[in-house]
């Protein structure tokens, strides 16, 4: 059973004192999250771009083979999974859609 002490007057074992901080590893924890945050968005706006050519390319595929005058069924299915996909990872990464990681 828990007990029902109050843990307000304990310290929280994930917060760290910036006083207890040297500069040293003040600057390398800043440093590091920087680096991330630079690498998140490159990251984004690649996946962006590809998921967009994508959805690019089927759209480009679906409006060309409905214009022909023979409709291939095959060529359709590929536009239409082209255009899926390209939405798909431009909304996941973009975070509108669950990505595929958070599925399991």
């Amino acid at each position: 059973m828990p007990s029902d002490r109050s843990r307000d007057d304990e310290p929280d074992s994930r917060t760290v004192d910036a006083t207890d901080l040297d500069q040293e590893a003040l600057y390398r924890t800043v440093r590091q999250a920087v680096q991330d945050a630079i690498l998140d968005a490159v990251g984004t706006i690649a996946l962006v771009t590809v998921g967009g050519a994508l959805a690019f390319a089927g759209a480009s595929l679906l409006v060309r083979t409905a214009t022909e005058s023979g409709l291939s069924i095959g060529f359709l299915a590929a536009g239409i999974w082209l255009l899926a996909i390209g939405l798909y990872v431009v909304g996941s990464s973009l975070g509108v859609v669950q990505p595929v990681r958070d599925w399991l």
